[in-house]
């Protein structure tokens, strides 16, 4: 069993089926045409195998990203978890986020190993500057009321 990221359930995106094929997972949900989203994961490798190197495309909306995870010196003591994350921009009320093995024969079945997945919306600039300066008035007002 691997050490996880967090909680107690890393996955193998390649997973265990014979014969070995490339696999994946993805997950749909609702989104806002037009928002950015950043995606959050955790990336190892299956060190149960000689390959070192454990490719894996994210993406969503259309729009993807390729990651590389090397298992020199890891173990399954020590995955050696690193924090990721990327940025898509949704087009429609519903997107599909996947994460997907890209191992090559005859490595399939010895993958990426993913953990720790979260999306999020990311605020747009102007709710940032409405944000910073609501702030700076509380920050003001405190200063004021102590003098």
């Amino acid at each position: 069993m691997w050490a996880a990221s967090d909680g107690s359930r890393p996955i193998d995106l390649d997973g265990s089926s014979f014969p070995h094929t490339n696999g994946g997972v993805a997950q749909g949900f609702a989104t806002t045409p037009g928002t950015p989203y950043l995606v959050r994961f955790d990336l190892a490798g299956n060190t149960n195998n000689a390959a070192t190197l454990k490719p894996m495309r994210v993406s969503a909306a259309g729009q993807s990203q390729d990651f590389t995870f090397d298992i020199n010196g890891r173990s399954n003591a020590d995955m050696g978890w690193l924090a990721q994350s990327w940025t898509f921009t949704a087009i429609a009320a519903t997107t599909t986020l996947e994460f997907r093995s890209l191992t090559q024969a005859p490595q399939i079945g010895w993958g990426a190993a993913l953990d720790k997945v979260s999306v999020s919306a990311v605020p747009e600039p102007g709710s940032w500057a409405l944000m910073l300066a609501g702030m700076a008035l509380l920050g003001g007002m405190s200063r004021r009321g102590r003098a």
